[in-house]
């Protein structure tokens, strides 16, 4: 029940004309927090674990959504970890997903893993 991203969650704003051979790309992830949180008291916490790289944290929108711009990510070897605290540190459930290049070479699917990465 942690913050979701949805099936086309990510993407990339302006492709290049193979992500297969720019695999490395700077997308957008946006999604929504759990119904149960405070927006008002909320952060929303994004870590791409395979990359090492620190994390980023944004507060969510008064509708429930996040949105984090420019976040780097190899296509062919991710596991972005999602979840959420509140200003006393109390977290959600951690979310994991994958994101990969869909068939078309210029769009990407996000699909949730439910055991971790």
């Amino acid at each position: 029940d942690g913050p979701q991203i949805s099936e086309r969650g990510i993407s990339v704003p302006v492709p290049p004309p193979s992500l297969t051979l720019m695999p490395v790309q700077r997308v957008d992830i946006e999604g929504e927090i759990d119904g149960n949180a405070d927006v008002n008291d909320t952060r929303v916490f994004l870590r791409e674990t395979r990359r090492g790289v620190q994390g980023q944290y944004v507060v969510p929108e008064q509708d429930r959504s996040f949105f984090f711009e420019g976040v780097e990510v190899d296509l062919t070897d991710n596991c972005i970890e999602v979840w959420t605290e509140d200003f006393e540190a109390k977290a959600s459930l951690h979310s994991f997903f994958v994101a990969s290049i869909d068939v078309d070479d210029q769009s990407v699917v996000t699909v949730q893993d439910l055991g971790g990465c």
